[in-house]
């Protein structure tokens, strides 16, 4: 069973019925838009995660993953 407001995409979280992403980079978060579905948030973080592969990216919670 899921988390109210979570995901089980990383760096997505719920918000209403709306789905945010955002991602740590350097320490720093960098919110990515809200979005209503949970794959458009995902693929955004996704396309996001691929520009910093040499940054160290640091997530909000421990990964269940």
């Amino acid at each position: 069973k899921k988390d109210k407001g979570s995901s089980i995409y990383r760096g997505v979280t719920k918000s209403g019925n709306s789905w945010i992403a955002q991602i740590y980079i350097g320490g720093k978060k960098k919110y990515l838009g809200t979005f209503k579905t949970e794959i458009e948030a995902s693929k955004v973080y996704q396309k996001e995660l691929v520009k910093f592969e040499d940054v160290p990216v640091q997530y909000e919670t421990a990964s269940r993953y």
